[in-house]
């Protein structure tokens, strides 16, 4: 039996949905059955791939950067921040690698340049369920939906999916979801089993505790949202929760604390005008120049130490009140 390695952003819908379509699709086009091996991966500062890592008869990674070497057969992204230097760019623009590499920045999530490619090129499609599974992977990691409502009130099963994924700490939570979407292929089945259900449940009132910390803890100065729960350890991070709690801000910065990490988010708010014209920072770019990547109005520094996430933490806030913003 052959061996699959599937390398996905780990804490990310976008991710395992992506991990959960490509297995669909090597088992389904290529009537066969794998041995597969699900490995997350987390952007951190000094992240660099190991060639010992790709030892399988199929690697593939989902996505996450730019692997740069022929031993991955299969890559797939759409982060605008993929190339971790311009030797790698230069690679990819000059074809310098084997098997099937796409990368799509404009496209709203990495499972669109996945079902988009696999149809041009292999002529596969996905079901009905999966399609529409691929559109709400596409708004939420765009973020391109009416108001914060929809990811803080989490009435729908692929928002709750999508939250419970981003908070756990739990590789084999993720392992889990993958493979309970692979056999049912839809996430109103899975969210109607009592092991979802019950997740389900608890994500929301997890949710609805996070945001009285938030209030707690949320100074705005020029319309940045300064956030600090630094102090106690994270389930995780609802990103549109300052924008649910205050319309009017613009930028929401958040340093978190986890097990044995500190973690910056940062994000723009995808409902002002500023960040829709594109006249706002752009996120990805500048958590990039600080270690950790993201897109244009969403993005995440990872930091051993406390004081490191601290100093960049400042060094970020004065960088957006350099850039006039409008009230």
């Amino acid at each position: 039996m052959e061996k699959v390695k599937l390398f996905y952003h780990n804490h990310c819908f976008d991710g395992a949905v992506s991990v959960a379509l490509m297995q669909i699709f090597l088992q389904e086009y290529y009537h066969k059955k794998y041995f597969v091996e699900y490995i997350p991966l987390v952007h951190a500062p000094g992240f660099s791939y190991d060639k010992r890592m790709f030892v399988a008869d199929i690697n593939v990674i989902l996505d996450f950067v730019y692997p740069g070497c022929c031993e991955v057969q299969w890559w797939f992204d759409h982060h605008p921040t993929t190339f971790l230097n311009h030797e790698d760019r230069k690679k990819f623009e000059n074809n310098n690698y084997k098997g099937h590499y796409q990368w799509s920045p404009a496209a709203d999530s990495t499972t669109i340049v996945i079902k988009d490619y696999l149809n041009k090129k292999f002529n596969f499609s996905f079901s009905k369920e999966l399609n529409k599974l691929i559109d709400w992977v596409s708004i939420i990691d765009s973020a391109c939906f009416s108001s914060p409502e929809i990811m803080v009130e989490i009435l729908e099963p692929a928002p709750a999916f999508a939250i419970i994924l981003g908070l756990s700490q739990n590789d084999e939570l993720a392992s889990k979801f993958i493979k309970d979407l692979v056999a049912l292929q839809s996430l109103e089945k899975m969210s109607r089993k009592p092991y979802w259900s019950k997740k389900i449940n608890e994500i929301r009132q997890q949710n609805w505790d996070l945001i009285e910390d938030i209030k707690e803890n949320m100074q705005i100065i020029n319309r940045i949202a300064v956030i600090n729960l630094g102090n106690k350890e994270a389930n995780g991070y609802n990103k549109f929760i300052p924008y649910y709690l205050d319309s009017t801000i613009l930028y929401a910065i958040t340093l978190l604390k986890y097990e044995n990490s500190f973690k910056i988010s940062l994000s723009a708010n995808p409902w002002d005008d500023m960040v829709i014209n594109g006249e706002s920072h752009d996120i990805g770019k500048l958590c990039k120049e600080h270690g950790g990547g993201g897109h244009f109005a969403v993005g995440g520094i990872s930091f051993t130490e406390k004081k490191d996430a601290q100093l960049t933490l400042e060094l970020i806030i004065k960088t957006l009140k350099e850039k006039p913003v409008k009230s």
